[in-house]
């Protein structure tokens, strides 16, 4: 499937492209001979962009003319000549040995001609998200600074009673062992799987198929239960770390009493990928993510065969990943399966922060005595005051930039005294690179002193009128309202309570917009979305987020007709069959 990938990256100007049928350059300068041939696009590349190749391999095809002869073939990289590997019948080849930086395809096909620069970079990264966060400990028992480690593979089957166990293929089950499945193209085979782990990016990356030990794989000829889609699995939370981790399960091994979407797409013959950075718990840097996830499937891609769609799939942070990366860098994604979602972590952020401020006034003791519960229930918008203090206990501390993170010692920490050159732990300076630092005429007495700004904060409470709809709906009184707004107050850019208002950084603001960290849904519409929602009994996963998407796509758009809210009574996912259903509604396409 072809599709458009934009980049609403700050580090990079924003483009748009054929992802899967990138085609050459200008004329030829050379010298060589073919000023008299007609230029024409001949090359689809299709693991990647050809600006954003990775690990010095990519998946390329050649589209020739009808009435070219192959023997009229002649296809050259950095002037040595590859036509040997496309001497088969999809003209496809794994072009290997691609040097760091510019390297130039040629391919003359009779009386025409085609130049293309391959841009490769290093598997340690980074692609397009800038300057990597440091310091950065491997996890993974790596000697590379990069956390490099050789790839592994892991083989697992499903038994007869339906559990998933781990094998190795010297030592096979006994095959009335094995449990079969029967994919959506109507094969029936061992559901035996092979998990893949390796790292890119200095991180941890997994995928996994239905996979048969004795036969050979390769992008160009992929075992037949292969269906050529994949499924993306993503984790929860929003947080930021400063060391390697695991990548999400893409087999889950453990039972549940729900059944589990890797199992389900698996089964149905999909691929099945995660990525460490693209767990919104380990890394909520929205770029990031989207770089991950780029490099990731062009390693799928060249090791297991192109691919019709990918759907991005989670829950709670799982679907924040899905839903800003899908409207951030269209192509990555051909269809999401968000579950108790969130649009994206800024938008969300605000009532986070309202929340916070909100519980600070009704603790102190003028809040207590002013105020009952029902009121302030109400003025916070949900059933019972329990919903902001678990959004306050669950979230709010990702925003501090003194509260630890993993990878960082109490040593290392950010202290606006003590050690103000510290590592500020908290999403927003982890996101310096698309946010931006705040200029010189906001910065405070501490950063005066580093020479230095501390990444700007792209929200703000100003002019916000907190509990007007209980006012006029003569739930609290004109006093009870004046007195809260005039005591809410905001925090500064430590997060720390201040009397003002918190006013947003112009150009974190702008950026935030500009990047996609604030998800307006702008490209939401080149992806079908499933979203499956049950009711929130005060955990924070607002079912209003659902239709907060919706109303997203219709302001940009008119519209939301790629928009499905898939609805149930169980808590936040709807019901025990979402995910086989929305499988079956994807495997019709």
């Amino acid at each position: 499937m072809k599709g458009k990938l934009v980049f609403n990256s700050l580090n990079i100007a924003v483009c748009s492209v054929i992802l899967y049928g990138c085609g050459g350059g200008g004329g030829d300068s050379s010298g060589s001979g073919t000023s008299s041939k007609v230029e024409r696009e001949m090359v689809e590349v299709l693991s990647t962009r050809p600006d954003l190749i990775t690990d010095s391999d990519v998946l390329l095809k050649l589209d020739l003319p009808d009435d070219i002869q192959t023997t009229a073939l002649k296809v050259s990289l950095n002037g040595q000549n590859i036509s040997d590997a496309f001497a088969n019948e999809q003209r496809q080849a794994l072009v290997e040995g691609l040097k760091l930086g510019d390297n130039q395809l040629k391919v003359e096909a009779g009386r025409y001609y085609q130049n293309l620069s391959l841009i490769n970079h290093p598997s340690s990264g980074p692609l397009l998200s800038g300057p990597q966060l440091k310091p950065w400990t491997c996890t993974n028992a790596s000697t590379d600074q990069f956390c490099q480690k050789a790839v592994q593979y892991n083989y697992y089957y499903k038994d007869r009673l339906g559990l998933i166990k781990s094998c190795v293929p010297a030592q096979p089950p006994a095959i009335q062992n094995i449990a079969t499945t029967t994919t959506d193209e109507g094969l029936t085979v061992p559901f035996i799987v092979r998990e893949e782990v390796g790292y890119q990016n200095r991180d941890e990356y997994r995928f996994a198929v239905l996979y048969n030990p004795n036969q050979p794989w390769t992008a160009l000829k992929p075992q037949a239960q292969f269906n050529h889609k994949l499924v993306v699995t993503h984790g929860q939370s929003c947080g930021n770390d400063y060391q390697s981790a695991s990548a999400p399960t893409v087999i889950a091994t453990s039972s549940s009493i729900l059944p589990d979407v890797t199992i389900l797409a698996l089964g149905r013959g999909f691929g099945v990928m995660s990525t460490a950075l693209s767990h919104s718990g380990h890394n909520c840097n929205l770029a990031i993510q989207a770089e991950s996830l780029i490099m990731a499937k062009e390693r799928f891609i060249e090791q297991y065969g192109t691919l019709r769609y990918t759907i991005g799939q989670g829950c709670s942070g799982g679907a924040l990943a899905a839903q800003w990366v899908a409207n951030a860098y269209p192509g990555i994604y051909q269809g999401i399966l968000p579950t108790c979602s969130f649009p994206d972590a800024w938008s969300t952020a605000s009532q986070f922060a309202d929340y916070h401020l909100m519980i600070n006034y009704f603790q102190t003791p003028e809040g207590r005595l002013s105020f009952l519960p029902h009121q302030i229930a109400h003025v916070q918008g949900h059933i019972s005051e329990i919903n902001g203090y678990v959004s306050e206990l669950a979230q709010f501390d990702v925003a501090r930039p003194n509260t630890i993170c993993k990878g960082i010692s109490s040593a290392q920490l950010y202290h606006a005294t003590n050690n103000p050159k510290g590592i500020r732990c908290s999403i927003q300076d982890a996101a310096i690179n698309l946010l931006a630092p705040r200029p010189t005429e906001l910065w405070t007495e501490t950063e005066k002193r580093i020479g230095r700004g501390f990444a700007g904060l792209p929200m703000d409470n100003v002019g916000v009128q907190y509990g007007l709809d209980s006012l006029m709906k003569n739930i609290i009184t004109p006093e009870q309202f004046v007195q809260l707004n005039e005591k809410i107050g905001g925090v500064d850019i430590d997060i720390q309570a201040v009397p003002e208002r918190l006013e947003a950084n112009y150009t974190a603001l702008n950026n935030a917009y500009r990047s996609g960290l604030i998800n307006v849904g702008n490209n939401l519409n080149k992806v079908a979305i499933i979203d499956c929602r049950g009711p929130d009994p005060a955990l924070f996963h607002d079912a209003y987020r659902a239709f907060a998407i919706r109303a997203r796509l219709e302001k940009a758009h008119g519209n939301y007709n790629n928009h499905v809210i898939y609805g149930g009574d169980l808590v936040m996912i709807a019901d025990a069959n979402v995910w086989k259903s929305a499988l079956m509604i994807w495997t019709a396409g």
